[in-house]
């Protein structure tokens, strides 16, 4: 019985993951406005919390770029796999990391809750400013 519903469970998992259309088409849709009045966000705050994703995006990608050099050098000069391995999982998180705060920055600075795809089509703007 528990085989089963573990089964069912791992089954339901992999229909989310694997056909995102109906998360998609039962998603809830709002505006940039309605979610900031949802969580009760003021302009300053809203600036506030900009600049702050604009920090964490700057600081994810020095953290990514000394992560990266540091596992070149362990990779090539010392040949040292497993630490290389370890060094890769962190700075592929860093980048995880900074993308998600350029993304949310990006959709703050426009005021819109917009796709991945609108963002990955200006490449421009993957770097946020600060204001």
């Amino acid at each position: 019985e528990s085989i089963v519903e573990a089964g069912n469970e791992i089954k339901g998992m992999a229909k989310k993951i694997l056909s995102p259309k109906d998360m998609i088409k039962n998603a809830k849709k709002e505006t940039f406005k309605e979610a900031q009045s949802r969580q009760k966000v003021n302009e300053f705050e809203l600036i506030q919390i900009y600049k702050n994703y604009v920090y964490i995006f700057y600081i994810s990608i020095a953290f990514a770029s000394v992560l990266f050099s540091f596992l070149i050098y362990k990779l090539f000069f010392k040949q040292e796999i497993i630490t290389s391995l370890s060094l890769l999982v962190f700075f592929v998180f860093c980048l995880a990391s900074a993308f998600k705060y350029s993304f949310r920055s990006f959709q703050i600075k426009h005021q819109k809750l917009c796709s991945v795809q609108e963002w990955w089509n200006r490449p421009n703007e993957w770097f946020p400013p600060l204001k």
